[in-house]
């Protein structure tokens, strides 16, 4: 019989009891003194036989409970490792999507020629500070026949006119002769305002440039002061990690951050977290 309506009482003598040994020993002493279990069984043996095999039933379902418990719990932890891995894979998945996303979103233009780019008759480069233009004009031309207007809104040579362009501060030009392709150069300095980012293009309606491709010299880093220099290294670090599908300083900082709170906090729940 495996009745649990007893189980409390039982629960109840074997704590009053102290313990199996005595509740064992006061219920065979029942049975003795109120019961002929033992003088009134067809042999010797019969009580005994009785007992072991009350015994070995129970012994066999015991067995049988701990064999259903312990299947429960691989189960169990089969489905928490499951579901874990599918959760850490999701998690994998969503990452990948997310850096595949911010390098094709920031990684858009053409590749820089010089940290410049090339467009129709002219070219341009740039350095942090500065950026030189080369228009090309026909053979001959004197700086007195040129038409050259530069602007913070505007920039002209010859009799072209151009959209507007990028803000310079400070401008300069000069012309000379261009052998290798048998023209003259107009070659125009512009200084930036802002001294601490690159041009992406050198007039509105040109093609862009991927300013992650961008190389300044390095040579010229120990030129600038201490202030400076950290701000111009941090943006060419950050642009090699772009480029290698990283995270930038900024955003290594916020996962080392998240990364010791939650060692810090073992008993929170970081599944679904998220860096902005």
């Amino acid at each position: 019989m495996d009745d649990e309506r007893f189980d409390g009482m039982y629960m109840n003598m074997a704590g009053q009891l102290g313990g199996i040994d005595p509740l064992l020993d006061g219920f065979f002493g029942f049975l003795r003194r109120k019961t002929d279990f033992f003088t009134g069984a067809a042999s010797a043996d019969a009580a005994e036989a009785t007992v072991l095999k009350a015994l070995s039933k129970n012994k066999e379902r015991a067995e049988e409970d701990a064999r259903e418990k312990a299947a429960k719990e691989r189960k169990r932890k089969a489905e928490e490792e499951a579901r874990r891995a599918r959760v850490a894979a999701e998690r994998a998945k969503q990452q990948k999507q997310e850096d595949e996303s911010r390098i094709v979103d920031e990684s858009k233009g053409q590749a820089p020629v010089n940290n410049g780019g090339v467009c129709g008759n002219y070219r341009w480069e740039q350095s942090l500070g500065d950026v030189t233009v080369f228009v090309a004009v026909p053979k001959g031309t004197k700086a007195k026949q040129l038409n050259v207007q530069i602007g913070k809104k505007r920039l002209v040579v010859g009799v072209a006119g151009a959209p507007s362009g990028w803000l310079a501060e400070d401008s300069s030009w000069s012309v000379e002769d261009n052998a290798k392709e048998d023209n003259r150069l107009v070659t125009l300095t512009l200084t930036k305002m802002n001294g601490m980012e690159w041009w992406n293009r050198l007039l509105v309606g040109d093609a862009e440039i991927d300013t992650q491709k961008v190389e300044p010299e390095n040579s010229k880093l120990s030129d600038l002061d201490g202030e400076t220099r950290q701000t111009v290294e941090k943006m060419m670090y950050d642009q090699r990690q772009k480029a290698a599908g990283l995270p930038t300083a900024d955003e290594q900082n916020k996962q080392d951050m998240l990364k010791r709170f939650m060692e810090q906090h073992p008993e929170m729940d970081f599944s679904k977290a998220k860096i902005c």
